[in-house]
């Protein structure tokens, strides 16, 4: 397995544990608004899932998500089969993992408990914000802080959406706001 992404976020671990276990938590930070939410929800938390309350501890669609002391959430993989058909997918997958974690982050550290509205874009997505993580940046009339920032994405706080997040992958991006909805100019 290798790891797609691990975050460390400022919760109790069964809090933590239960954003990833209750339907209604999970859709406060998992993914953004489509019809086919609840149903992604419940193919990878639910249905398939192998799941050890114990151990904080679920494994599901070739992933296994951890929360241990400190509280450190790990998004391992299985490596890829030797298929061409998987070229570009593993990588693909892999961002999901990362985007979903830093909203799991957000929402927990930033905005428990809250309702969120999110809007999904498709298409290449320019990285144009140099400051680092924890940093302020202002750009495309955007201002807040460097969130988190990996080799292929970029996720910015967004002051002018109630505290929002902006998550830009290489092919698309996802912006999650709470109290507000997202203006896009």
């Amino acid at each position: 397995m290798s790891i797609a992404a691990e975050v460390t976020i400022a919760a109790p671990v069964d809090r933590v544990w239960h954003a990833l276990r209750d339907r209604a938590e999970l859709r406060r930070w998992h993914g953004w608004a489509a019809d086919s939410l609840d149903a992604e929800i419940e193919e990878i938390y639910f249905a398939q899932a192998i799941v050890d309350d114990e151990k904080h501890t679920l494994i599901t669609s070739g992933t296994r998500i951890e929360v241990s002391e400190g509280t450190r959430v790990t998004f391992a993989m299985t490596s890829p089969p030797e298929d061409p058909m998987w070229d570009g997918w593993y990588e693909t997958i892999a961002d999901g993992w990362v985007a979903f974690a830093q909203q799991l982050r957000f929402a927990l550290e930033r905005h428990p408990g809250e309702d969120r509205t999110t809007v999904y874009l498709e298409g290449p997505q320019e990285q144009a914000v140099t400051a680092a993580v924890g940093e302020r940046y202002g750009t495309a009339g955007l201002t807040g802080t460097v969130w988190f920032r990996t080799e292929r994405l970029l996720g910015l706080t967004v002051d002018s959406w109630g505290d929002g997040l902006l998550v830009l992958m290489p092919d698309s991006a996802v912006l999650t706001a709470y109290g507000t909805t997202p203006e896009l100019a």
